[in-house]
């Protein structure tokens, strides 16, 4: 048996529906939009749909 395992973290990208208002998606908007008064120190790796969508099917 053979097993893998693709744990991402946030995934970003193109929407197949063209719908951007998830939670994650309004964050970065209004952040774009300059709708949030201060802009949150953080950092988080993100990963891109398209990227992790190819590694899905190569590995199966």
């Amino acid at each position: 048996m053979e097993l893998t395992v693709v744990n991402p973290g946030p995934v970003f990208g193109p929407t197949l529906s063209g719908n951007m208002e998830g939670a994650s998606m309004g964050m970065f908007k209004n952040m774009i939009l300059g709708k949030m008064p201060m802009v949150p120190k953080s950092s988080i790796n993100m990963s891109d749909v398209r990227d992790v969508a190819k590694i899905h099917v190569s590995s199966s």
